[in-house]
């Protein structure tokens, strides 16, 4: 097993002295320097303190100032620790720091550098069979750094052969979390939790379309799997464009994006996972092509507040942009250890890297003013807010290393619960990564322990706005916080907020794929976050415009013409007011002054021949049946309920049926009082004595068993099956309230039995009437009692196939006319023509003019069955004797 990890581990490092040579080969480095101090215990550190600035290649020149104030920071760490007797007594920490220029295979070779010189069996030559490596040959413990993701993964797999814990104060792959880097750990927070603050940002300021661009690493493509799985667990934000930029030759690729993005003009949010050279030249080229009007939301890579971005030609790009860094927190006792070293123009210090700092004309200038001042907290270069994590870093180191010399056994966290032997230096390296594992302090950052995987427990992040301040580059005012322990996360102060819009809007902008529906339009979804607006189907609405979905009326209901909201279905019965049901009630009002007209000149000359001969008693029993066809009209127009159902089926067939039957008594009297007795007519005296048998003893009783028989029927109706209102509901359109007359089949036999009693009266009566239709004209009823009874037939007709058949309006309306009409032709033909000879031709309503026709009547009437029995009586013959 020891052999084959060692094998493994030899052809790991044959590669990394080969990449260590392409490395030398291609990148012009700075002659190698390094901070150098001995100790007890060795600790490593890797700091990229050099890059170009503005120009992406493999050379390495520039000094990155904030850097070295983080390099500084671990040595104030370490000469405290040294200067504290309580603190590790007897016991020194040293340190050799370092810079591989923010270049991976430079970080790798450094890293090799430092794993050799804890063991010599590793020391191998370089391309050019030279020593690689000068100096110390002292095992290094533990290291800090490196300060990058892309970096940190590549040392990190050296370093885990090696069984060398690192710690990194501003590496934050996720990446680095897997269990592949049990030995790296870092103090700060990994971009997991970054994720989940941009998402929160972008929920709380309700931007669901953002674009998001990295670099081509670890840092980058972890960076935005973070906020893509952010996004797809939350439904309400998505990514409108995911770029990365290649490491190398990026330009082509930097004109692609902005382009890209420039085009993009509903994105107006941007997440930031470029640093260094690569986000200054991105930015160039955004201004380049004219950019604006786009948040920015930048990561610890790249702070705004940098000089290269102090320019005016980056305030209309950058102003209003955030950035979210890892919670700031300040050492004063750094810096007036930076202002003692400074006193002293940097004599105490082990590298020369201070003096390359004070070398560029631009630091010279600064030292006019006073040392504290510039050394500041407003100072970002060298005082930086982020070397409290580096200095967390080195104290972690110390208070594991604290813990295993005050082991006492058996509480050692080795097993059986021993502790390491101090007296091995080896052993240290192997043992350290247990207790860094276990250490729990209060360091600057917040309490510093580590989780099963190296990340710190506690993450917290500052938000910055950044403005334009013309003149004086870019200013960030701190807006908020969030913390991953804190009940409400996020906090943000939206009055300092200054925002990147164009036109002159001053609000928060909107960056979404979609505008919101109007109401009344539903969301056919593309993707969580674009939709198209469609309007809403037939029968549905949408009130606010937001669903996927339009909720659907109820059966009685129906969308108004926006379909925003649902309104009760018409109904649609006839009204009061409608124009319709006025005209009937008019002329039913009309039909009952004239009845009552009837009525008092039937009473007026009740004692006339006319009246007397026209059977006044049925007469007035059928102005009466008149009066209630007239109000059955206007129950036509009222809208059914159960109880006027039961009345209306009830009237209506009784009223008939009074009406039939009275027609059909007054009709046969009128018959059998003319109608010749005997073949031969009889002496006039004779004929005289049947006309004084003509009288009315029977009707009422005839009347009353004829009506009894309906009344009998409708009962029975009632009882059984009675009529009911039925709504009929006509979805979309309208509601209609009808009677019901049966529901079931004995109600619809007790139905056609009704309708069929009253239809044999009806042919009854009529057969009646075509036998009296010569009978003299004042006595002549017979005639008009036909007129009338076709008229009611053809209303019938007209009439129950409407009302069985049809829904609508016109139901009441024909209901009610044809009720009238029947009406109208009562009163027309039964009492029209005696109104008019009482009235106009008073000398017909006299006994003498009444006899003198009936007179006439009966001689012609004798004179016809004369003949008749003349034409069929046998002739005798002449030889009838024989």
């Amino acid at each position: 097993m020891i052999m084959a990890v060692s094998s493994s581990f030899l052809k790991f490092i044959s590669l990394t002295v080969v990449l260590s040579c392409t490395v030398k080969a291609e990148v012009k480095m700075f002659p190698r320097r390094t901070a150098y101090e001995d100790g007890t215990i060795m600790l490593g550190g890797l700091f990229d303190l050099h890059h170009t600035e503005g120009v992406i290649n493999n050379s390495c020149s520039n000094l990155l100032a904030s850097n070295l104030g983080s390099l500084q920071a671990m040595i104030f760490a370490i000469e405290k620790i040294n200067d504290n007797r309580t603190f590790l007594p007897n016991v020194t920490l040293g340190y050799e720091l370092l810079d591989y220029c923010l270049q991976p295979a430079i970080a790798v070779e450094a890293s090799y550098e430092l794993v050799v010189k804890s063991d010599h069996r590793f020391s191998l030559q370089n391309c050019t069979s030279e020593n690689a490596f000068s100096g110390h040959f002292k095992e290094i413990s533990g290291v800090i750094g490196p300060m990058d993701s892309a970096s940190a993964i590549m040392v990190s797999s050296l370093f885990e052969i090696a069984h060398i814990p690192s710690i990194s104060s501003l590496a934050t792959s996720v990446e680095l979390s897997s269990t592949l880097y049990k030995h790296f750990y870092r103090t700060v927070s990994p971009d997991s939790w970054r994720a989940s603050l941009l998402a929160d940002i972008a929920q709380f300021f309700n931007w669901t379309y953002v674009a998001a661009i990295a670099l081509d690493d670890s840092f980058g493509r972890y960076g935005i799997w973070g906020i893509e799985k952010e996004a797809n667990s939350r439904d309400n934000l998505c990514i409108a464009l995911k770029k990365f930029v290649p490491r190398v030759d990026p330009y082509d690729k930097f004109k692609e994006i902005v382009l890209e993005l420039k085009k993009m003009e509903n994105v107006k949010v941007v997440f930031f996972w470029l640093y260094g050279q690569f986000a200054q030249s991105f930015m160039e080229e955004a201004v380049r092509q004219g950019v604006r009007g786009k948040t920015w939301i930048f990561t610890d890579g790249t702070a705004p507040t940098d000089p290269f971005f102090g320019h005016d030609r980056f305030a209309g790009l950058l102003n209003g942009s955030f950035g979210v860094f890892h919670r700031a927190s300040r050492c004063k006792e750094y810096q007036k250890y930076l202002v003692n070293l400074a006193k002293r123009n940097f004599s105490g210090s082990t590298h020369l890297w201070w003096q390359e700092y004070w070398h560029n004309p631009k630091n010279k200038n600064t030292l006019s003013g006073s040392l504290e001042e510039y050394f500041s907290n407003e100072n970002p270069f060298i005082s930086n807010p982020y070397v409290s994590y580096t200095i967390d870093g080195v104290y972690a180191f110390a208070h594991a290393l604290h813990n295993m010399y005050n082991c006492k056994e058996p509480h050692g966290l080795l097993e059986g619960g021993k502790c390491p032997r101090l007296q091995d230096l080896k052993v240290i390296g192997d043992c350290l990564d247990l207790y860094l594992r276990n250490v729990s302090f209060q360091g600057l950052t917040g309490t510093v322990q580590f989780d099963e995987r190296g990340d710190p427990l506690e993450a917290s992040y500052d938000i910055v706005n950044f403005k334009s301040q013309f003149g004086k580059g870019l200013e960030g005012v701190h807006i908020g916080w969030w913390a991953r322990r804190s009940i409400s996360k996020l906090h943000l102060n939206l009055p300092m907020i200054t925002w990147n819009n164009q036109d002159g809007f001053d609000g928060i902008p909107s960056s979404i794929c979609s505008k919101d529906c109007k109401p009344g339009e539903r969301k056919v979804t593309r993707s969580s976050c674009c939709w198209e607006c469609v309007d809403c189907p037939i029968g549905t609405i949408s009130s606010d415009g937001i669903s996927s979905n339009c909720s659907q009326c109820s059966e009685r209901e129906k969308p108004n013409n926006e379909r925003t909201q649902c309104m009760d279905l018409p109904l649609n019965n006839l009204k009061w007011r409608d124009i319709s049901a006025l005209i009937v009630t008019c002329t039913a009002a009309l039909g009952l002054c004239l009845t009552i007209l009837c009525f008092a000149i039937f009473i007026k000359y009740r004692n006339t021949p006319i009246v007397k001969a026209s059977n006044k008693e049925l007469s007035f029993i059928l102005l009466f049946v008149v009066v209630l066809f007239f109000v059955f009209a206007l129950l036509n127009l009222l809208t059914p309920t159960d109880i006027l159902c039961r009345v209306v089926c009830i009237w209506r067939d009784t009223v008939y049926t009074l009406c039939v039957s009275i027609l059909l008594l007054k009709s046969r009297k009128i018959v059998k009082a003319f109608r010749p007795q005997g073949k031969l007519p009889d002496s006039l005296a004779s004929r005289t004595n049947r006309r004084k048998n003509f009288c009315f003893k029977g009707q009422r009783l005839h009347l009353f068993l004829l009506s009894s028989i309906q009344i009998i029927l409708n009962l029975i109706w009632i009882l059984v099956d009675p009529p009911s209102k039925e709504t009929i509901v006509r979805p979309l359109q309208y509601i209609f309230v009808v009677c019901k007359p049966f529901k079931s089949v004995s109600g619809h036999v007790l139905l056609i039995i009704s309708v069929t009693f009253l239809m044999i009266l009806s042919l009854a009566c009529i057969y009646y009437a075509f036998k009296g239709r010569k009978i003299p004209e004042n006595f002549n009823e017979a005639r008009y009692i036909g007129f009338a009874m076709y008229i009611v037939l053809l209303c019938s007709a007209a009439y129950y196939p409407v009302v069985f058949g049809l829904e609508g309006w016109y139901v009441g309306v024909i209901g009610g006319v044809t009720t009238l009409v029947s009406s109208f032709a009562l009163l027309g033909c039964m009492f029209g023509p005696k109104v008019y000879v009482i009235i106009f031709s008073p000398e017909q309503n006299t006994r003498e003019a009444i006899s003198t026709e009936i007179t006439k009547y009966s001689l012609s009437s004798v004179a016809a069955i004369g003949g008749a029995a003349a034409r069929v009586a046998p002739v005798p013959s002449s030889h009838s004797s024989l």
